[in-house]
């Protein structure tokens, strides 16, 4: 069990023995909306799903409400078995063209990255 920030580890959370990388992205400057989406969806998502070693992708959009733009425009969560298979997957030739990928439709001051174990909560709603 992992403890959580301050307090003990509890029974409705558990680690999975897998790492899980947060990546948040927001688009270029002067790119619109709908150019950063076809680009995700024809370019990029491929390119991750060619990574060796991912066990889990996930992406979604955040596109703007009412007119004004979201802090990020999207986020992809991978998962792999171990620090060591993210760090291979990035280092991998499909890791290097996904990474050479990004300038193309993210800022890349802006992105933010979270890297760590997965936390299982059993609590959690799937719907």
């Amino acid at each position: 069990m992992v403890a959580a920030a301050g307090g003990p580890a509890t029974q409705a959370e558990e680690t999975t023995g897998m790492i899980s990388a947060a990546y948040l992205v927001k688009r270029k400057a002067g790119m619109s909306f709908e150019d950063y989406g076809r680009h995700q969806a024809e370019v990029h998502v491929p390119l991750a799903h060619a990574l060796p070693g991912l066990r889990s992708y996930r992406y979604v959009e955040f596109p703007p409400v009412e007119g004004e733009d979201q802090l990020f425009d999207g986020l992809a969560l991978l998962e792999f078995d171990s620090q060591a298979a993210h760090d291979a997957a990035l280092g991998s030739p499909e890791g290097q063209a996904a990474l050479a990928d990004l300038p193309n439709y993210a800022d890349m001051e802006a992105m933010r990255a979270l890297c760590g174990p997965s936390v299982s909560r059993k609590d959690a709603f799937d719907g």
